[in-house]
């Protein structure tokens, strides 16, 4: 009997943490609170879907620009700006130390991918740059320096960048 109860037992904790189907780790299309998702298909010219703050109380704006990027605002903390490619992180590396204006103070993050960092002209701004691979492409998002934003909201737009997923081709007739 006990035999049994040992077989049971994981089966029922596995079942018990499924929620439709899917287990609890699987998180890959929960939307984070205070988040709503996107699809820039068709109003981003871009084929991916992300995850933005929520728009209900702030106005989203969506520009496409001519040399191909596409930018997002979301109220005054939010604005980002994703272009289709693999990105350069040594090149940009170069760029964010060789700003003689805007002068670089220090890294928060940085992997083979991402970079957060700090930087002063007058007082101290937070930037980002990340490269993300999603499917068959990657895209580069970063923050617009036109304004300067607190840390967290850069970790915001970092995070949200991070959601970016790749829609699927839409089945041929």
């Amino acid at each position: 009997m006990k035999k049994i109860y040992l077989l049971i037992l994981p089966l029922a904790l596995y079942l018990g943490s499924c929620k439709n189907g899917k287990t609890a780790d699987d998180s890959a299309d929960v939307i984070p609170a205070g988040m709503v998702q996107i699809d820039l298909t068709s109003r981003g010219g871009l084929p991916i879907t992300i995850d933005i703050p929520d728009t209900a109380q702030n106005k989203l704006t969506i520009t496409v620009q001519s040399y191909g990027e596409t930018d997002i605002t979301v109220g005054k903390n939010y604005a980002i700006s994703i272009s289709q490619g693999q990105g350069d992180m040594k090149l940009k590396k170069a760029d964010i130390a060789g700003n003689d204006v805007d002068k670089f103070q220090k890294f928060i993050l940085q992997d083979s991918t991402t970079l957060m960092y700090q930087s002063q002209i007058v007082s101290p701004e937070f930037h980002f740059y990340t490269i993300v691979k999603t499917g068959k492409s990657a895209y580069v998002v970063q923050d617009l320096t036109s304004d300067i934003y607190p840390q967290e909201a850069i970790q915001t737009m970092l995070t949200s960048a991070k959601t970016i997923k790749e829609k699927a081709a839409a089945p041929k007739a």
